[in-house]
């Protein structure tokens, strides 16, 4: 929750950790919506990983599962399995610590949204791909992931710079969004609408299905899947994409209603 979030210091070096995780097979970019099914692999680090990486991942599940007011240094550490004293070592004090576990974790899912949009042929199918890499990556680190959405540190940050800082990073993702709009209103296959508050919207869409889906009692089958089919038909230039394109990804929105 935003309360229950430090007043925290950034006094921290960007982690030089933004490993993808476990990739999906890739999948049939002309679909209107699909399964979403979690690909084996995600929050674990490697057997082989360091000390450090272990501790991140630690504290990454720590303040996911129980915010950050409830996480202590002592909990990371025997999650992690190293001497409590290390995570000081690695992290300084808890406040940097939680900085670094969500910076990291915004990195890695970068790199999943773009190793999947990569090689789409129009901003539509990037869009697309962008969309179901993002909630997929959610289902690949269920432990992990809520560290972006228990507690928000956007309503506790002590200063402007601070918040700034954040707001860089989480720019990021709304970058990638806006591009993918602007190609699709280049190619044809978006219609022409505002791109920043457009890419605004469209973020805030795929976050409330997420954090419906990880923290709230109202989730229910199909929720990715309807997010999904809910922003393609926003966005969606049904002249650009072709009346075959359409006809298709109506018939297969149709099929999955049930």
């Amino acid at each position: 929750m935003a309360g229950d979030c430090p007043k925290v210091r950034l006094s921290m070096k960007r982690s030089q950790n933004e490993t993808a995780s476990a990739r999906c097979e890739p999948d049939d970019s002309t679909r209107g919506s699909e399964s979403f099914v979690s690909s084996a692999g995600g929050d674990a680090a490697s057997g082989a990983a360091g000390k450090k990486e272990r501790i991140l991942r630690a504290a990454q599940a720590m303040f996911g599962r129980h915010g950050y007011s409830n996480t202590t240094m002592k909990m990371i550490a025997e999650e992690a399995g190293v001497a409590f004293g290390l995570v000081a070592h690695h992290f300084g004090g808890k406040e940097n610590l939680f900085i670094t576990a969500g910076f990291d974790m915004i990195g890695r899912l970068l790199t999943r949204v773009r190793e999947e949009a990569d090689g789409a042929e129009s901003g539509y199918e990037a869009l697309t791909q962008f969309i179901r890499a993002y909630l997929r990556f959610t289902l690949d680190n269920p432990e992990t992931f809520p560290v972006l959405i228990r507690c928000s540190p956007f309503g506790e940050l002590g200063g402007e710079d601070h918040k700034a800082l954040v707001a860089e990073k989480f720019d990021l993702i709304f970058d990638e969004i806006a591009g993918h709009l602007k190609r699709g209103m280049d190619d044809g296959s978006i219609r022409l609408l505002p791109v920043r508050k457009t890419a605004l919207l469209l973020y805030g869409n795929i976050l409330t299905a997420v954090r419906t889906h990880f923290i709230t009692p109202y989730k229910f089958a199909g929720l990715y899947e309807e997010t999904l089919r809910y922003v393609q038909h926003a966005v969606a230039n049904p002249e650009g994409l072709g009346r075959e394109a359409v006809f298709r990804r109506k018939f297969q929105n149709l099929s999955m209603i049930d």
